[in-house]
Formats: C-alpha cells, structure tokens, sequence
C-alpha cells in the first residue's frame, strides 16, 4: 500500500483523536471554570460539542478545496498548528469562552479529515480506492476509540488540563 495512505490514515487518526481527548475532562474543567456543580454544567459541555461539531461540518469541504488549490500539505500543516494552539488554549483557560474559542479552533482543525480522504484519493490505485477508504475510515474508528481512553486515563491522574498539555 502507498505510503500516502498511511499519511492519510494518521492524520484522520490523529484528528479523531485531538478532537475526542477532550470529551471525559470537559465536566471537570467546566467545573473548576464556572464553579458550578457537574449536573449544572451540561448545558455548557453541550454547547463545546456543538462548537466543535458544527465548525468541523461546516469546513470540511471548504479545507478539502484549500486543498485542492493549495496543496494538501500546506493544509494538513495549519490545521496540525492550529490544533497545537487551541490545545494550549484549552489548557490554560482562565474563563469560559476561552473553552469555546479552543473548541472553535479544533473544529475548524479537525475538518482535515476531508484533506485525509482526498490524500488516500489522489495516491491510490483505481483497483486500490475501496481499500484506501477504508484504511482512512479506520483511521477514523481508531482515533475516535483512543482519543478518550487517553484523555480520561490522563484526566484521571495528572488533571483536567494534562491531556492538552
């Protein structure tokens, strides 16, 4: 297999995993932010999920175009530091907004994974598409299945703010 497609199956995996680290300290952070009880915060870990969410949804295609007219490693590049940013946002963040600001940032990032499938797409084979895809597919899975595990095991020992750092 083409050693783009494993590019592309590390940055869709590490994309799904720096959006998803976040999710088991997100009530612990918001708690120390605002001072409210974990119950009373949900509202507030709702709206960084939609953040990020939207801001991923919205983008995708418009980084894969970036992309497309750029170059896909320019792309991957900014996203990678703006990550990098919005993590040290997230870890030192003094008030609320602070927090949705990062996850704005990691949302518009984390749409690279347009960028991943359009590398896997450009270095294939025809017979070899299907197969790519899937590569970057479980890229995806994987990210998305380790992001938390290591963000609550990081959480859980060193503090809500350790998984950005």
């Amino acid at each position: 297999m083409h050693r783009g497609i494993w590019f592309a199956f590390a940055i869709v995996a590490l994309d799904m995993m720096a959006g998803s680290i976040v999710w088991p300290v997100i009530p612990d952070l918001l708690e120390e932010l605002t001072g409210l009880a974990r119950q009373d915060t949900v509202a507030y870990s709702t709206g960084l999920m939609i953040a990020y969410s939207s801001l991923q949804f919205l983008l995708g295609a418009f980084l894969g175009n970036l992309s497309d007219r750029f170059g896909r490693r320019p792309i991957v590049l900014a996203a990678m530091s703006l990550l990098a940013v919005d993590y040290l946002i997230m870890a030192f963040a003094t008030e609320l907004w602070m927090l949705f600001l990062g996850r704005f940032l990691a949302g518009a990032a984390g749409a690279t994974f347009a960028v991943g499938f359009a590398i896997a797409a450009d270095v294939a084979k025809p017979e070899q598409k299907a197969q790519a895809m899937g590569m970057v597919g479980a890229g995806f899975g994987l990210g998305f299945m380790i992001g938390p595990a290591i963000g609550g095991l990081i959480g859980e020992f060193l503090g809500p703010r350790a998984p950005f750092l």
